[in-house]
């Protein structure tokens, strides 16, 4: 037989086994030519036979071998030849057909056929891997016999192994498969044979070996049909669905659970019986989880003692709550400690909680409970109590969903509580409310809309003499005196307008005594409803305090700079002694004259000019004395309002006469321009310190006659002097801070500051510039701060931030007149950024260039109604740009602006926020100290008013002032044995100066606490330099004063 012919692998062996002839595709198979296998065995070759099964073949078990002896061909036997490194395997169908001669009995040869079934093979054990690792069941039916094939894991499915189903029919499908699902399954068969559907597919329920029912998805076609079309053969496979369904199930019942606490808190949230809406609450939470108990146990407030004052119970469960009251809280030391620590009580198993737990463990036994979940509830950080689910039938491992509700129960047992708490609170500060309104000191009536009264506290009744049931009802004007009826009417008819109206009134007391009265009406709400508040102050005693009103009058009058108020016809209404000194007139000359007649003591037509702009004024101007002698003065002018209006003009005036004698002297001795500019900025800085002085015993005085009468009258003149000295000091801290920038003098000290001190001094200082205004009413304060800088430190230097939020500040309350003002600081880019933006007049485009250049102003309008130097912005500008940053402006004409100041900073790596180094000490409340522990204070001041004041304001604070005129005095006062807990010291003195003196104490080991005084605002590093804690600018304030005292003192 030809075999060279044949398109499979062929070889012919003779009966002794050896090859004879072989064609060119057995030479693929073998990898040698057909000469080089001619005369070998099979099993000679470089290859290896397997079985089917994956066992070595032996020679005898080859078909040709098989053939031989049996003489009957041998076909259809499947093998595995690899090559001789085993790297390549190919699988083969063989056929061997032996030939046997005429006569013969025996075969004389084999002819021996491999059918590659390689790809075949593959592909057969790919789909078995997908099959297996898919971990699907499959099936095959014959729908006609009845007969099915599974595979094993079809039958593991349902718990069993193969070998226990054995023997398999339709039958055992039907025995394991839901009745309720097989009529399902079954009708959808019927569809699928019937054409009606493409596949069959159907989720249903088997039955577990262990009793149990798990979700399947049966799917399967089929894949013959007999001729007359029924069909026959039907494979398929089966997944087990049993976590699908689980997670189905378990998202239906978060969703059910969902709504069931949607509709408790609902109910919460409009409840009036806590009590009741939490038992409907547990009912709801029970019949869904099964728990056998809910309950909750509330501690008392003293912590002590709890009760079990909730309880849900479920069908044929004991109830425990009338076992459960006053039970002491140590009972439950292991259950308590972690419910304080805000942890969960999760036990699966009581009887294994551990020995720590065995009282808790003594007690859930008696109850009979076999596990137990509880978590604690917390109002306002303060354990309150704890609610928990039993189960007394079972070991429970509790659920995820279990704890999700038992939290959510949690969260709203504690804001119900909480909002319980917030309601307390409110009906407490509304009883607090009542009882300050009738504990406030002054007389207090409410009155409608028609002037009726309908309340009064008791300071009115004990005053009055009336109770309430009397004066109740009656018309506000049936207790003021008949002329004063008229001025009421009026002023309650116009209150909607003015918003706030003081009259001087007087009221009948039972006995028709009067009682002289200031009294202020303004309008607001009382019970939801439009009421008028009338407030007044009993004034009969107010020249009790006129005497002390005197004593400070006459502080003011004896100061050594001259003083004079006019009004704005130039009228003079009132001079201190020193300008009669200065100007050789007596206080007759100067009334008699008017700021029209050229008198050398008033301004000249020029200066009126420019005055009646409203503008604060100074000058260096050469004059004369009555007696024709010449001299220097420095003069100071700003104009007072009252109630917003421009009534009259402050004027201050210094002799500086042998100050301007010896800058003349200087500025000889200097060559050129420069240097005389130079001199004059020695010399303004030298006023600075000569005016600070006098200036400070305005301020000080004049803010201390607030506290010594009620007279309203002297406390507004008292405020005018302040206000005025006040903006006297802002334009001298200017004049300096230009002198210091053209010497070159400003520096920059950069300390570490936390960023939120640094924002309550801007903001404090807002406030307060805006409380000195009289806009107070008008303008609404705004803030933003970065809440992420509250831990923050940062290096920069703060005095000159203030110095530039001064300016800024100033200049915004100056320019808006209603609306907001609103702060903002934050971080960007490493820049400390601080805006104020206001709803102010605003700046035009081609004005804003000119905002930061020296005296310039945006327009002359707005210079005679606002005043101003022109020298705050440029200064400020000049800072920013000294600390590396800049000031950015911007406005909308007659919407605000908006100045944003930018400056670099460094964070500084210190600790977190410890709350108690954060003090911001310029916000100290006032202190006085405890009157056991009399502390002595060591006032060193040249100046015989300033001693004064200073004592002033300590007095009735419980401190003791000693005094001494320089620092030379002082020294022998301390080493003579005087006892001395501080040293308040001025830094400019005769004799012996204060830096001076604080090295000699410093020298000789006197350690006591000393604060420097000075004008000079460039002085602080030398004072530091020289032993001084601290540092106070003058003009002092009081509170500065006290403030700083506390510190060292207490």
């Amino acid at each position: 037989m030809n075999i060279h012919s044949f398109p499979v692998g062929s070889i012919i062996q003779s009966n002794s086994g050896y090859i004879t002839e072989a064609n060119s595709e057995a030479e693929k198979i073998f990898r040698i030519s057909a000469d080089e296998l001619a005369g070998k065995k099979l099993f000679d070759l470089p290859c290896t036979f397997f079985n089917e099964d994956g066992n070595f073949m032996n020679d005898e078990d080859f078909p040709s071998n098989i053939a031989f002896k049996s003489g009957k061909a041998v076909s259809g036997i499947v093998l595995r030849v690899c090559n001789c490194d085993k790297r390549k395997t190919w699988w083969y169908r063989v056929f061997s057909v032996p030939e046997i001669s005429d006569g013969e009995t025996t075969p004389n040869h084999v002819i021996t056929s491999f059918f590659d079934i390689t790809d075949e093979k593959w592909m057969s054990e790919k789909y078995q891997n997908l099959i297996t690792n898919s971990n699907l069941g499959t099936w095959e039916w014959n729908v006609l016999t009845g007969e099915v094939v599974f595979n094993n894991r079809w039958a593991e499915i349902a718990g069993y192994s193969l070998e226990e189903l054995q023997p398999v029919s339709i039958k055992t499908w039907k025995d394991l498969a839901h009745p309720e699902d097989l009529i399902i399954s079954e009708e959808l068969l019927k569809r699928h044979f019937n054409g009606e559907l493409e596949n069959y597919e159907c989720q249903l329920r088997i039955k577990h070996k262990n009793g149990e029912w798990i979700d399947i998805l049966d799917s399967g076609k089929v894949l013959t049909y007999t001729e007359d079309g029924r069909p026959e053969i039907m494979t398929g496979i089966h997944q087990d669905i049993s976590h699908l369904k689980f997670i189905e199930r378990d998202l239906s019942r978060k969703l059910q659970l969902e709504e069931i606490i949607s509709d408790i808190s609902s109910k919460f949230l409009v409840t009036k019986n806590f009590d009741k809406t939490l038992d409907e609450a547990f009912a709801l939470l029970g019949s869904f989880n099964d728990s056998s108990r809910i309950y909750f146990f509330q501690i008392e407030e003293e912590g002590t003692i709890m009760n079990n004052t909730h309880e849900w119970c479920n069908i044929g469960v004991t109830p425990e709550i009338d076992n459960l009251q006053n039970l002491p809280v140590s009972i439950f030391p292991w259950w308590m400690s972690r419910l304080m620590n805000r942890e969960s009580i999760e036990v699966p198993d009581v009887s294994l909680l551990p020995p720590e737990a065995s009282q808790e463990k003594e007690v859930l036994q008696s109850q009979n409970i076999k596990s137990v979940l509880v978590l604690p509830v917390f109002v306002y950080d303060k354990l309150v109590g704890f609610v928990g689910f039993d189960d007394v039938y079972d070991n429970n491992s509790w659920s995820a969903l279990d704890q999700t509700m038992i939290k959510m129960l949690s969260d709203i047992i504690a804001n119900a509580l909480e909002r319980s708490v917030d309601q307390k609170r409110l009906e407490e500060s509304f009883k607090n409310l009542e009882d300050f309104f009738n504990l406030h000191i002054d007389m207090v009536c409410i009155l409608d809309e028609d002037a009726n009264i309908i309340s009064i506290n008791q300071t009115f009744t004990n005053a009055l003499d009336y109770n309430q049931t009397e004066i109740v009802g009656m018309p506000v004007y049936a207790i003021f005196k008949e002329e004063d009826k008229e001025c009421i009417e009026k002023t309650i008819e116009t209150i909607v307008e003015v918003n706030k109206a003081e009259l001087q009134l007087h009221i009948y007391k039972r006995d028709m005594d009067v009682i002289p009265v200031m009294t202020t009406f303004s309008k607001g709400k009382w019970a939801g409803k439009d009421v008028y508040y009338a407030v007044s102050k009993d004034v009969s005693d107010i020249k009790k305090a006129e005497n002390q009103v005197n004593l400070l009058s006459k502080a003011i009058d004896e100061s050594p700079i001259g003083i004079f108020i006019s009004n704005l016809n130039g009228k003079i209404l009132y001079t201190n002694n020193a300008l009669c000194k200065i100007t050789g007139f007596s206080r007759e000359e100067i009334f008699a004259q008017s700021l029209t007649e050229e008198i050398n003591i008033y301004l000249d037509s020029n200066l009126k000019q420019i005055a009646n702009q409203d503008q604060v004024l100074s000058r260096e101007i050469l004059k004369k004395r009555k007696d024709g002698k010449d001299y220097w003065a420095f003069e100071m002018m700003s104009p007072i309002f009252v109630n917003d209006i421009h009534s009259h003009y402050v004027f201050i005036m210094q002799d500086i006469t042998e100050r301007v004698n010896l800058l003349n002297e200087l500025i000889i001795t200097k060559e050129k321009a420069v240097e005389s500019d130079k001199l004059k900025s020695a010399f303004l800085a030298t006023m600075n310190h000569e005016l600070r002085t006098p200036l400070n015993h305005i301020i000080g005085f004049s803010s201390m006659i607030p506290d010594m009468t009620s007279d309203r009258s002297i406390v507004e003149f008292s405020e005018m002097i302040n206000r005025s000295g006040t903006e006297l000091q802002v334009i001298i801290e200017d004049v300096l801070d230009l002198a210091l920038f053209e010497q070159s003098k400003v520096k920059i000290r950069l300390e570490e500051y936390y960023a939120r001190d640094i924002y309550l001094n801007i903001k404090k200082l807002l406030q307060d510039t805006l409380s000195d205004s009289d806009k107070r009413d008008d303008i609404l304060l705004k803030y933003s701060f970065d809440s992420s800088l509250a831990t923050k430190k940062i290096v920069t230097d703060k005095i000159k931030i203030m110095q530039v939020m001064s300016n800024i500040i100033r200049n915004a309350v100056k320019f808006t007149d209603k609306g907001f003002i609103e702060l903002k600081f934050c971080i960007k880019n490493n820049y400390l950024n601080i805006s104020i933006s206001d709803t102010g007049i605003g700046i035009p485009k081609d004005k804003q260039s000119i905002l930061f250049e020296f005296f310039r102003q945006v327009d002359d309008s707005n210079t005679r109604i606002h005043g101003g130097i022109g020298v705050g912005l440029a200064i400020s500008q000049k800072i920013a740009k000294l600390m590396g940053g800049d000031i950015i402006v911007e406005s909308d004409y007659g919407n605000g602006s908006t100045f944003s100041f930018r400056i670099p900073v460094k964070f500084d790596d210190s600790p977190i926020f410890d709350n108690r180094l954060v003090q911001n000490t310029e916000l100290l409340e006032d202190f006085e100290p405890e009157a056991t522990n009399i502390k002595q204070i060591l006032v060193v001041e040249d100046n015989y008013l300033s001693r004064e004041m200073i004592k002033k304001m300590m007095s009735n604070t419980g401190y003791k002032c000693l005094s001494a005129s320089n620092g030379k005095e002082a020294l022998e006062m301390i080493e003579q044995g005087t006892q001395v807990d501080l040293i308040l010291l001025d830094l400019n003195m005769p004799v012996m100066d204060g830096i001076t003196a604080c090295e000699a104490f410093r020298k000789r080991k006197i350690e006591i606490p000393i604060i420097a005084l000075t004008a000079f605002t460039n002085s602080k590093e030398a004072a530091y330099k020289a032993g001084c804690n601290d540092f106070i600018h003058k003009p002092i304030s009081k509170q500065t004063l006290l403030r700083r005292l506390k510190k060292y003192l207490n």
